[in-house]
């Protein structure tokens, strides 16, 4: 993140002893929640100099189911853990205040539950209430019933529209409504509507009456308490109230809200920056990716076809089973970004990124948990603990510090927080703590050097080193301190990947695993050092084969299919770098066809077409260009077998070449001559045994394409046509020698 947070704000906070103040009537709580809303509409920036988001809507599903519920509430705490993060270092009394809004009926459908999933929404919502600075706001426009309507009353605040009705508890099902289903409406409702107001909803028999206090303080009451009250609802039917009856009951707010852009207008937030989160509209697809080994180009290519493959299959979730460690740090920033702009909102789909690290994930894992949307440890677990990893990478502190303190500020993270643990994760030296201000009790993460120098904060735990054996060691952050709500990096900490589905709202078994494919398997057999060097000597040999031996066709297939498997299997690695190697690999035979079939003798044309050919294959091999001594190191340690594979593909080309004709049933991959041979073989013909010389003539024992066999009188040579292909048979004429180059053309009289 870039830019400094704005402290400009105002925003009010509801004071939680206001709030259960008996002194304040329903309708006076309503209007200091509505005070709380309205007060202020400026919200702080992020370091990223933009606005953190103030709000959100939440689509309820029609028929609410439990599972439903948890994916609601993880989606809802993702976005205000992002927020409040985004708001840490802002005073208590200046907190901005995240809203809300609950759809009840979304497509204008009618909103049914049944009580358990109802209940456990309603507790999801005083759990959020009690956070602080966070008002929950539902808006009716349609119909409510069943026990859809408790979470309805656990709000704040109510909106209804024109068309919104409430009520009708128990409806039609005709149930029976224990004392404990009573008791639970009772306790969401507390000090803020009427018992019998919300009793009416499920009582047909209560008759509901307006009361005068002794204070003169309007009452809602069943007449049975004051027969002398003035009835407003009559017995005989459940409350199914709409607008008009809900805020003369002082259930609604006083306007009714037509549209949600209406809705939003009246709460100040910016309905076209605010995000939609649906419970039931765009059902959740998770997959899990599990990332072992290091890493580097190799897992970061393989972890994005395996993203690919699970988007493919519809997938919006991921969880991301981290069982890494070591590799490069290069590449551990690679990832993060990927993952970062996996789960942007700009992208047209993003994905949510769960990190699930498992006690396996050490030193660079650290990396891709911080770029996910949500960070979820098991037991044993931990994050950072690098001090091996800079030991064999020795001169990356700053790198890496300059990163991480990127991904924090990216979570939420102030900057001098940020600053804190980036430092610790990478510098053995430092020391971190978790400060208390002494006036307000706001906590935050400080260096405790400069702890030290802040009268108005105390020291509250020194974090690192977190135990005497600690001292001088880079930072590890334990999976219980983590998940600290003080630090709150991690969500929770879990036993494994079947409680973490469990608590995520799925079931373990039906989460498809997005693994390795034939394909797979096929190109890390290919990309085995000895497998790749085998290839290549195969290929190499394959292709003298093809120029030595005239009218062999099967070494030249077998040369290309041999090549396009090692660049297809590094393909799978070396990412753009892999278009430089081909082209380099084609720039490199060209040379070498150049020097063997154009250029006289052997001179620095084939040197250096056979130098780029052995540096393409190097390069794809190793998978970037080199940009440090050791790399270079690395890279001719990569090219040596290589080189080592040309000289032996050269000598068994020439065995081959010598021997292959008169093995039985290989001849017949070969064209020789009408005429019985008497000849030297081919790889011994050549001019030295009959002094050849322009202009003259002979005859073309095998198709010229451009090279083939020759006969002049009684020798065999080999000649190469001037460009065209000449049948077998043909007259063809001496042009000039050039060194052991004899070039011929057609005669056609």
């Amino acid at each position: 993140m870039k830019g400094k947070k704005s402290r400009g704000l105002s925003m009010c906070v509801i004071s939680r002893k206001c709030w259960q103040s008996k002194a304040y009537s329903a309708q006076g709580r309503v209007l200091l929640a509505l005070l709380g809303i309205f007060w202020g509409n400026n919200f702080i920036s992020t370091a990223r100099g933009e606005t953190p988001q103030g709000g959100i809507i939440v689509a309820i599903p029609s028929n609410l189911e439990s599972e439903q519920v948890k994916k609601l509430r993880n989606a809802i705490l993702e976005r205000l853990d992002q927020f409040q993060a985004a708001a840490k270092d802002i005073p208590p009394g200046q907190k901005p205040v995240f809203k809300i809004i609950l759809d009840m009926n979304p497509g204008g459908k009618a909103a049914v539950s049944e009580f358990g999933p109802a209940y456990d929404l309603s507790i999801q919502i005083r759990q959020m209430k009690n956070r602080g600075s966070v008002i929950l706001v539902a808006w009716v426009h349609g119909e409510v019933k069943r026990h859809a309507v408790l979470p309805v009353l656990s709000c704040d605040g109510i909106y209804f529209s024109s068309q919104g009705k409430l009520g009708k508890i128990v409806g039609e099902s005709g149930e029976f409504l224990s004392n404990t289903i009573r008791a639970a409406y009772e306790e969401m409702t507390a000090g803020r509507i009427s018992k019998a107001v919300v009793a009416k909803m499920y009582n047909p028999d209560l008759t509901l009456v307006r009361s005068r206090q002794a204070n003169g303080a309007q009452v809602f009451v069943d007449r049975a308490i004051d027969a002398q009250g003035e009835i407003v609802v009559q017995a005989g039917a459940e409350g199914f109230y709409d607008f008009a009856m809900a805020r003369t009951l002082g259930i609604a707010e006083q306007e009714p809200a037509d549209s949600l852009d209406q809705l939003c207008k009246k709460l100040r937030l910016p309905r076209q920056q605010l995000e939609e989160l649906s419970g039931g509209n765009d059902p959740d697809a998770p997959w899990r990716i599990v990332l072992t080994g290091n890493i580097d180009a190799d897992l970061i290519e393989r972890f994005k076809r395996r993203v690919h493959r699970a988007e493919g299959s519809g997938a919006n979730i991921l969880f991301l089973q981290l069982e890494c460690s070591g590799g490069t740090g290069s590449a551990a920033s690679e990832l993060a970004d990927y993952l970062a702009e996996l789960r942007s909102p700009q992208r047209e789909k993003p994905v949510r990124l769960i990190a699930f690290v498992s006690p396996h994930a050490r030193d660079l894992a650290l990396f891709p948990a911080l770029a996910c949307s949500r960070i979820v440890m098991a037991e044993g677990a931990s994050l950072g603990g690098m001090d091996d990893w800079f030991l064999a990478n020795p001169g990356q502190e700053g790198e890496m510090e300059k990163k991480l303190q990127e991904l924090l500020q990216a979570r939420g993270y102030p900057k001098e927080e940020a600053e804190a643990f980036a430092k610790g994760w990478t510098d053995p030296a430092v020391r971190i703590a978790l400060g208390v201000n002494r006036t307000t009790g706001e906590s935050r993460i400080f260096l405790a050097d400069q702890l030290e120098k802040m009268a108005e904060w105390k020291l509250e735990i020194l974090l690192k080193p977190f135990r005497k054996e600690e001292e001088g060691q880079r930072f590890k952050m334990s999976a219980e301190l983590a998940a600290d709500p003080r630090i709150h990096l991690a969500q929770r900490v879990v036993k494994d990947m079947e409680q973490l589905a469990v608590a995520e709202g799925f079931k373990s078994s039906k989460i498809p695993l997005s693994g390795t494919d034939w394909l797979d398997d096929l190109a890390d057999f290919l990309r085995h050092p000895w497998t790749s060097v085998m290839l290549v000597m195969i290929g190499v040999t394959c292709l003298i084969m093809e120029v030595k031996i005239p009218g062999a066709s099967l070494p030249g297939i077998i040369a290309a299919l041999c090549f396009v498997l090692f660049f297809w299997s590094h393909s799978q690695l070396a990412g753009q770098v892999l278009w430089l190697g081909v082209l380099l690999f084609i720039l490199g035979l060209f040379l070498v066809g150049l020097e063997v079939f154009v250029l006289p003798g052997f001179g620095v044309t084939g040197l250096a077409g056979i130098l780029l050919v052995l540096g393409s294959l190097g390069l794809v091999a190793f998978g970037h260009w080199p940009r440090s001594s050791d790399e270079w190191s690395g890279f001719a340690r990569t090219i040596g077998p290589y080189g080592l594979s040309f000289l032996a593909a050269i000598g068994a080309a020439m065995l081959l070449a010598r021997y292959l004709p008169s093995i039985p049933g290989a001849s017949r991959l070969f064209l020789f001559p009408k005429t019985p041979r008497t000849a030297p073989s081919c790889w011994d013909s050549g001019p030295g045994q009959l002094e050849i010389q322009g202009g003259m003539i002979g005859v073309a024992e095998t198709t010229l394409h451009p090279s083939g066999m020759a006969r002049f009188g009684e020798q065999w040579v080999d000649v190469v046509s001037e460009g065209d292909f000449i049948e077998a048979g043909s007259k063809i004429e001496v042009i000039h020698v050039e060194g052991n180059r004899i070039v011929v053309k057609h005669l056609t009289s």
